[in-house]
């Protein structure tokens, strides 16, 4: 049914995308998807929802036979059901389809692991950064946005609201009205460079550049305004130096845990929605870009999904309650 309201969507699109010629607000392009989404898709009836199969991501100290202890079935099913067979070992936030009718990570009875509430962040730390909540049972995802300047991004900020979906924004740059938009709509600034250059090739002073500049002009931009505490570096390219010197401006590092994929250059609406709903758990950071149309009119079937799904979308500072470290 996605697949087939999705493509219909897609269609409605192109068409609505030859005749648009408005100059100040409504119709936009974006209120357009968002009239036809609304009118055409509905949440299923209560009665008819099936059984949901829930998803877990691997922190730093699981293992399958914990998690099938936790979930309530046998290790030999929860692997036969992944498809993977007993010698295969779990990697860090590596998704598990859980089988219906184990138990929901967020009524495990077991606590989370000491070693994750002592060292907060540092337990889901990957490549480029921290890439899944310290709670990875609880059904809340973080969508965070990597934009610069377009003013759709606007319309875009202002649709999750609507939706509420407060969400964080990775910027490069500091255009004030994208700074006014991001707060003003109650969603979270956070710092993506100024010209979203590979910052690994680059002399530390000019990494230190990347990252204060974009700062400096963020709270020259609003009053009050500041893309602390989080840093996401471009491409999520990251080494020693760009680590040490995020740390130094007082900024954590932040990578993903679900990529939509839709910063390709043939990528369709529908993959953009698969990529995210299918690799969905608890806990994930999801990756997006700035308004484009296909990851517009991507944004309100992943919305019905999360809401279907029982799944709450929070900014990054709600899902990543730093724990201080000893």
């Amino acid at each position: 049914m996605i697949k087939q309201t999705i493509l219909f969507g897609m269609i409605f699109l192109m068409m609505s995308a030859t005749n648009f010629t408005s100059t100040d607000h409504p119709p936009t392009i974006w209120t357009k998807v968002i009239t036809w989404w609304s009118a055409h898709t509905r949440p299923l009836p209560a009665a008819d929802v099936p059984e949901r199969e829930y998803t877990y991501c691997a922190a730093a100290n699981d293992s399958y036979a914990k998690i099938a202890r936790d979930a309530g079935i046998s290790e030999a099913l929860l692997r036969e059901y992944n498809g993977v067979n007993m010698s295969s070992k779990l990697t860090i936030n590596q998704l598990i389809h859980l089988p219906l009718g184990s138990v929901p990570p967020h009524e495990w009875a077991s606590p989370l692991p000491a070693e994750s509430l002592k060292v907060g962040f540092q337990e889901q730390i990957g490549a480029s950064g921290v890439y899944l909540g310290t709670d990875n049972r609880t059904r809340r995802v973080a969508l965070t946005f990597d934009i610069g300047y377009n003013t759709r991004n606007l319309e875009m900020m202002s649709y999750l609201t609507e939706r509420g979906a407060p969400s964080t924004f990775f910027i490069v740059g500091a255009h004030p009205d994208i700074v006014r938009g991001v707060l003003d709509n109650g969603h979270e600034l956070a710092n993506h460079s100024w010209t979203h250059s590979d910052l690994t090739y680059l002399p530390e002073g000019e990494v230190r550049g990347e990252i204060a500049e974009t700062e400096r002009l963020v709270q020259k931009a609003m009053q009050g305004a500041t893309t602390r505490p989080y840093f996401r570096a471009p491409f999520g390219a990251v080494n020693e130096t760009v680590r040490r010197v995020a740390a130094e401006e007082g900024f954590t590092l932040v990578g993903w845990t679900v990529d939509s994929g839709d910063w390709q250059d043939n990528v369709t609406t529908e993959q953009i929605v698969e990529n995210v709903t299918s690799h969905l758990c608890p806990g994930a950071i999801v990756i997006m870009h700035g308004s484009r149309d296909y990851n517009r009119a991507a944004l309100p079937a992943i919305l019905d999904f999360l809401e279907q799904e029982g799944y709450e979308a929070v900014t990054l500072s709600e899902l990543l309650t730093p724990v201080e470290v000893e």
